[in-house]
């Protein structure tokens, strides 16, 4: 299936602007997905971005996965965000 001329500029729009903010660090809260970690992977390879993966079992190559289950720092990014949602 094609993909629409518009999602193919609005791709490209925001390519060029992680090449402009190198380096990007983004994580996927989805890292699970076999998609997510596909794109994760392709990202990656291309130097656009530095993707961290959230979940368990195995990442590819070059990209940083952390198992919110076990990771140490999961307390104190659960209060950050907690912090930062409060008023919400």
């Amino acid at each position: 299936m094609p993909v629409p001329e518009s999602a193919r500029i609005f791709l490209a729009s925001k390519i060029e602007q992680l090449r402009r903010h190198k380096p990007v660090r983004i994580v996927f809260p989805e890292g699970g997905d076999d998609r997510i970690r596909h794109a994760a992977a392709r990202l990656q390879a291309e130097g656009l971005v530095e993707p961290i993966l959230l979940g368990d079992g195995s990442a590819p190559t070059g990209v940083r996965l952390i198992n919110p289950a076990t990771a140490p720092e999961s307390r104190k990014y659960g209060a950050i965000y907690f912090e930062k949602r409060r008023g919400r």
